[in-house]
C-alpha cells in the first residue's frame, strides 16, 4: 500500500496573500480584507443553496462588509441572497486562490 505524502503550505488555507489582493483589485476595484475572505465561502454557501442570511451567525462587522457590498452593487440582500454575475465569477477566483490552489 502507498503511503499518502501531504505537502504542507507555506500559508494556511484563508490566509490573505498580495497575490489575492492584487487579484481582487483587478476583479472590483479594490483590495479586500482578511475579514473578507473569510466570509466569502458564507456568501458563496447562501447563494448555491438559495438561502438569506442568517443574523446569528455574522458580526457586526460581516454586515457591514456585506452592506458595503450592496452598495456597490455586487450583491442584492432579501430573503436570499443573489449577486452580479462578475461578483461570483471573482468570488469564484479568489476562493479558489484562497483555498484551493497549490
Amino acid at each position: 500500500m502507498k503511503k499518502l505524502i501531504i505537502k504542507q503550505r507555506k500559508w494556511g488555507r484563508g490566509i490573505i496573500t498580495d497575490k489575492i489582493k492584487e487579484k481582487s483589485l483587478e476583479l472590483i476595484g479594490y483590495e479586500i480584507t482578511q475579514k473578507e475572505l473569510r466570509l466569502l465561502p458564507y456568501i458563496d454557501y447562501l447563494l448555491k443553496n438559495s438561502k438569506g442570511l442568517d443574523r446569528r451567525r455574522i458580526t457586526d462587522e460581516e454586515i457591514t462588509i456585506i452592506n458595503s457590498w450592496e452598495s456597490m452593487g455586487f450583491i442584492i440582500i432579501g430573503l436570499k441572497i443573489k449577486c452580479k454575475k462578475n461578483f461570483y465569477d471573482f468570488m469564484q477566483e479568489i476562493l479558489w486562490m484562497g483555498y484551493v490552489e497549490k
